[in-house]
């Protein structure tokens, strides 16, 4: 197949959506199998890279979560600075009912995992998991109906989960950083120069950004915080102007890892993360608190965080929707920001070791977010036909 061909089927939202939907059944038929010890021998192999005086020695889960998800994380932090400097985050009027919307789906789904998980538990880390939204997951679904529901919708979406996304970064940076090397940080900030003088200098060379690039990586890792942080500060340095030609290195770096990141790294982290022994599925697992909180979080409170704080906020007149829109459009897109998926397993690794605690937590996840997804296209795809818009 030619690369042409692979990057017009993964621009298409509905096929991204496929790709993460086999992974994750194949992950677990795979774990529930009898070739189950080849599944947990493939990914917990240990790797090595020596680095010079630095060795990086990893399993192969943590490559996917630690290495290739940096690259995810860069291509969030290019989106993030193009939609800010250029897109629809650029005003503050643009920015205010989807910066609304967010941060109510946002706290919500916390508050509730809150209430229901005891803060001196074992389990209490876990608060920041139904907060998140897989972006992918979502765009798919709403593909799936994009005949029947306006575009602004789909702008929406996009500018809450760009919201959404740096909120996640604030919180992984702030919150899940179990220890701080001082010295690997301070070394950091050599290619961080090295990287704002590239820019400075509007230099649009690929090729000087990417060794920048990894060092930062490497570094960053090693200094105890989140290396998925090193892809959101790389990609704030990735110059946005034209060149001579009128190419822009950062729009042009964003197509390219567009297909990478969603036909190859997401699909291989749905893998790696959602092979679930279904043993598990159990009355004790199922009414578990943490359960609670995670399935009652991506499902309630993405529905009361999102669609309450935009409804409260047009009654006091701070925001109103698109002329286009409906509250039932608006209330479908708010169960669509419940499908954490993705997001939410990797903040579930980052919060559980144990593994009977993480393998409950993912298990919360895929019921959460499949009722989320449920929920969200049975609402925009059964909207009465003239709340329609049609294109």
């Amino acid at each position: 197949m030619k690369y042409q061909s692979v990057k017009t089927f993964i621009h298409n939202p509905k096929n991204v959506g496929l790709l993460l939907t086999i992974s994750t059944i194949i992950a677990l038929v795979w774990q529930n199998s009898p070739w189950r010890p080849l599944y947990t021998d493939l990914f917990s192999a240990q790797l090595s890279l020596p680095l010079g005086v630095v060795t990086i020695n990893k399993s192969v889960s943590l490559w996917i979560n630690d290495g290739l998800m940096a690259v995810f994380f860069l291509h969030v932090g290019l989106e993030i600075k193009r939609e800010l400097l250029q897109g629809e985050l650029n005003s503050f009027k643009k920015a205010l009912l989807p910066a609304i919307g967010a941060m109510g789906g946002l706290i919500i789904p916390i508050v509730l995992y809150k209430l229901f998980v005891d803060s001196a538990s074992a389990y209490a880390n876990g608060w920041a998991i139904p907060a998140a939204t897989d972006i992918a997951f979502a765009l798919a679904l709403l593909s799936l109906v994009s005949s029947k529901v306006p575009q602004s919708l789909k702008i929406i979406l996009l500018a809450m989960a760009i919201i959404d996304d740096i909120a996640a970064v604030i919180i992984i940076a702030f919150f899940y950083t179990p220890h701080l090397d001082i010295s690997f940080l301070l070394w950091a900030i050599i290619p961080l120069f090295g990287l704002w003088t590239l820019n400075r200098r509007g230099i649009g060379v690929t090729g000087f950004y990417i060794p920048l690039g990894f060092l930062l990586w490497v570094l960053i890792l090693k200094s105890g915080i989140h290396a998925t942080l090193a892809g959101i500060m790389f990609a704030f340095f990735i110059p946005i102007k034209a060149n001579k030609q009128n190419k822009s290195m950062l729009i042009t770096l964003e197509k390219k890892l567009h297909v990478v990141v969603m036909g190859f790294i997401l699909p291989l982290f749905a893998l790696a993360n959602a092979g679930i022994p279904l043993t598990n599925i159990s009355i004790e697992n199922l009414t578990h608190p943490m359960t609670y909180g995670i399935m009652a979080g991506l499902f309630f409170g993405s529905q009361i965080g999102v669609f309450g704080s935009v409804r409260i906020a047009k009654l006091l007149g701070v925001c109103t929707l698109p002329d286009n829109i409906r509250w039932s459009h608006f209330y479908g897109l708010s169960a669509l920001m419940g499908i954490g998926f993705t997001m939410s397993l990797f903040i579930a690794n980052l919060s559980f070791t144990d593994p009977d605690i993480l393998d409950r937590a993912r298990l919360s996840i895929l019921l959460g977010s499949s009722a989320s997804a449920i929920l969200g296209y049975s609402i925009l795809k059964l909207i009465p036909a003239k709340a329609r818009i049609q294109y």
